[in-house]
Order: C-alpha cells, then sequence, then structure tokens
C-alpha cells in the first residue's frame, strides 16, 4: 500500500492481484471515495485530473484504453475515455502541463512477441474543454 497527499485530500493506493489481472484501488481517507484503476494514478500538476491506463497485448484479459478523471465536488469522475480496438493501447503516460498528455502507443511489429513491440509517442490535448483523440507527436 501506498500513499498520496493531496491539495484535496490524502489517497491510499492499494494495489490488486487477480488470477489473470491486477489493478490498482485509489481510496480517499476523507470522503471515502474508491476509484478502480488498470495502472498507477498520474496526477495532473494541478492535482485536478488523473490519467490511467490499461495495456494488454498478449491476453486480452483487460481493455486497451486510456482514462482521464477529473475532481468535481470533491470527487473523481471519469471525464474522457478512449478505447483502442485493434492490437494497440497506452503505455507510460506523462502531463506536459494540466491540458496535455504525452503517452506511447504500443502494438506489435508484425509477430505478437515481446521483442516485436513497437512504440511511438502520441499526444492528447484538451482544447476548448473536450479532450481530442490521440494523435502522433510530431
Amino acid at each position: 500500500m501506498d500513499h498520496f497527499s493531496r491539495a484535496d485530500g490524502f489517497y491510499f493506493l492499494i494495489r490488486a492481484y487477480g488470477y489473470e489481472s491486477n489493478g490498482y484501488a485509489l481510496v480517499n481517507k476523507k470522503t471515502g471515495q474508491t476509484i478502480n484503476l488498470y495502472s498507477i494514478p498520474i496526477f495532473s500538476p494541478d492535482g485536478k485530473r488523473i490519467v490511467d491506463v490499461s495495456l494488454d497485448l498478449d491476453a486480452g484479459y483487460q481493455p486497451n484504453l486510456i482514462r482521464i478523471y477529473k475532481l468535481r465536488d470533491k470527487k473523481y469522475a471519469i471525464e474522457w475515455k478512449h478505447i483502442y480496438k485493434d492490437l494497440k493501447g497506452p503505455a507510460n503516460p506523462v502531463w506536459l502541463n494540466n491540458s496535455a498528455i504525452v503517452f506511447f502507443e504500443v502494438t506489435f511489429d508484425k509477430v505478437p512477441t515481446a521483442s516485436n513491440l513497437r512504440k511511438k509517442p502520441f499526444i492528447i490535448e484538451l482544447e476548448n474543454n473536450k479532450w481530442n483523440r490521440p494523435r502522433p507527436l510530431e
């Protein structure tokens, strides 16, 4: 168990293991709000948003997706998500600022093996109060 201290409260991060999957639960000590996540949450610089990613190209037990949670009325709620349909997905997200996230889009190069993983940098940005679709970072 780990913990985070943010301006909006103190959080416990609990790692959950299952037979074919794992994830995390982020629990607010003050409000009791529990958020089930696929990855370790990455808070925006101002603490008002969290990015969560899931990448499972091998077994397919978990979805390949990226989610953004926004703090509203002292609780985080999903603001935006993007689900990948093909054998690709997001990894290693980093906040550039409060309205932009860069990450790698991971896919296989012909044959699905660890040595054939291909990573390409992508970005999503908040524009006019809407998150745009992931686009290649140039």
